[in-house]
């Protein structure tokens, strides 16, 4: 991601793990490679955050 560094995207990964906010699946292999994707609680924030991103548009 552009814009961001890579300890702060991975101490902000890391928080939403711990929270249970997304799920970390790391895959051994070269070069080492990892998913996230969110877990069921993250998916109940999709609408709240997309109203606050469309609050922010439009204002």
């Amino acid at each position: 991601m552009d814009g961001i560094s890579g300890k702060v995207l991975a101490d902000t990964l890391r928080d939403l793990e711990r929270d249970g906010i997304v799920d970390r699946t790391a895959y051994d292999q070269m070069p080492p490679r990892v998913e996230y994707e969110l877990t069921a609680l993250g998916s109940t924030l999709r609408e709240p955050l997309a109203a606050l991103g469309r609050w922010a548009e439009n204002t």
